[in-house]
């Protein structure tokens, strides 16, 4: 199937400025996102999705010492952004993942894409309603509706988070949800403060095998 995941990243977080590439045990945060998927996608489907401001420069220089596509444009229109890195790989569907989410199971997006790829849908999605744990989040998107609802969308909101217009008008788009067995809804594996740093910081250091071993299972297990 013709898609691309993009990972949307910036340095400019008013809770944690610079997360994306605080490193744990020597290893930048996005690395370990980009580590885990690339365990069941080709590097060649990922891109980084990050702003033209100066401070990202950085992301654009680890992209580059990895080989890892990028797309730079607006700060705050993400909504933008993102429509502008699609069209320019011609792709017909698309993964939104948060670079923030150093530890997302590969085989949660890919599960989102085999159902994707099954089906007519303009979103699937795991977190409306969620059941994953934040920092597991996944949204696959058809390219075509999100150009058509690139054009109705108004408000900040729309524009700084990509998919607030779907599920503000779920009536009017395919959604599909899919859900865990267990709800893990109160667990948090993403890291947007110091305290969620430290969190995943200490999931890592008590593993005792590659990062890229743990599903998502095992790193509740951790986590508990």
């Amino acid at each position: 199937m013709d898609f691309i995941i993009i990972i949307q990243a910036r340095l400019s977080s008013s809770r944690l400025p610079f997360k994306v590439l605080k490193e744990i045990n020597g290893i930048p945060l996005l690395q370990y996102l980009v580590d885990r998927l690339n365990t069941v996608f080709e590097k060649s489907k990922l891109m980084i999705a990050t702003s033209t401001k100066s401070e990202d420069d950085k992301i654009e220089s680890f992209c580059k010492d990895r080989s890892i596509q990028i797309y730079r444009g607006s700060l705050n229109n993400v909504s933008r952004r993102f429509l502008e890195a699609v069209s320019l790989k011609k792709a017909k569907a698309f993964i939104r993942i948060n670079g923030d989410s150093p530890l997302i199971d590969p085989l949660i997006v890919k599960k989102a894409l085999d159902i994707y790829a099954n089906g007519s849908y303009d979103l699937v999605t795991n977190a409306f309603p969620r059941t994953y744990p934040v920092g597991q989040s996944t949204e696959v998107i058809n390219s075509k509706t999100f150009n058509d609802i690139y054009k109705l969308m108004s408000t900040n909101d729309h524009f700084e988070h990509i998919t607030n217009y779907f599920y503000e008008n779920p009536s009017n788009y395919n959604i599909k949800n899919f859900t865990n067995i267990r709800d893990l809804s109160s667990y948090n594996l993403v890291v947007d403060t110091e305290n969620d740093f430290k969190r995943i910081s200490r999931i890592i250091k008590n593993m005792n095998m590659p990062h890229t071993n743990y599903d998502l299972k095992e790193l509740i297990k951790l986590y508990d």
